[in-house]
């Protein structure tokens, strides 16, 4: 691809300022995520518990389907998150919030392990990234973990496959929400999914919730219960989008 943007203000799908439409998982309105099953860690989110779902904010660039990945990405690589820290904002502390909330954005650092796919003429991806994510609500002194719907937090110890992109400013991100796939064990599917710990067959379904007929299916979909090598043949078939 020829030109680049920052995504700027942008993780994951969620604005890092804590501009998120904060919404608890309990919440009884659409699309609340996998519910519990066999293997399912239900002291995580889904049981109530201590993460808060934010809706999407709209993202920098296209990242669910193979022809997404294709268009916007340069490298595909399975992932362990090794590491966190608190990002603190100090002139967001000195204003404060007459609510009594504020947002604490946090970054964590990415192992890189197996590369899955490159861009022809695509720059190397470091062995070690660090990147920005959802982080944490702070209400009445309260501290509550912040995720995406529809997107894996990115947990300390869980594996992931990632779609990156390279942007101007020299930085690596994942495409946006839809380009962070749970792969523990190697496993597409396992692993971690709106801050908590689900299955194979708990992720197939929450994915199936927001098919859409006649639209291509997002690569998740297509992976899910596969080896993540199994996004190889999924990304060989697809071809980028013109500009």
């Amino acid at each position: 691809m020829t030109t680049r943007t920052k995504i700027t203000g942008v993780v994951l799908g969620a604005a890092v300022a804590g501009a998120l439409a904060l919404v608890p998982l309990t919440d009884d309105g659409p699309d609340p995520g996998p519910g519990p099953g066999p293997g399912h860690d239900t002291a995580g989110a889904g049981a109530g518990g201590n993460v808060v779902l934010g809706e999407s904010e709209k993202e920098a660039v296209p990242s669910f389907t193979a022809t997404d990945w294709v268009s916007h990405g340069d490298q595909v690589a399975v992932v362990r998150v090794t590491a966190e820290r608190e990002l603190r904002d100090a002139s967001r502390a000195d204003t404060g919030d007459d609510s009594g909330e504020d947002y604490l954005a946090r970054t964590v650092d990415l192992r890189v392990g197996q590369r899955l796919w490159a861009r022809s003429g695509a720059p190397a991806l470091p062995v070690t990234v660090s990147v920005t994510a959802d982080g944490w609500q702070l209400k009445d002194g309260a501290k509550r973990e912040v995720g995406s719907r529809a997107s894996s937090r990115l947990e300390v110890g869980h594996d992931y496959v990632v779609a990156f992109g390279h942007f101007s400013d020299g930085a690596w991100a994942p495409l946006g929400s839809g380009a962070v796939l749970p792969c523990d064990g190697g496993r597409i599917g396992d692993g971690e999914f709106q801050g908590e710990t689900v299955t194979v067959d708990a992720y197939r379904s929450a994915l199936e919730q927001r098919l859409v007929p006649g639209d291509e299916e997002p690569v998740a979909y297509r992976a899910v219960g596969k080896p993540a090598a199994g996004v190889q043949g999924i990304l060989r078939g697809a071809k980028p989008t013109d500009g």
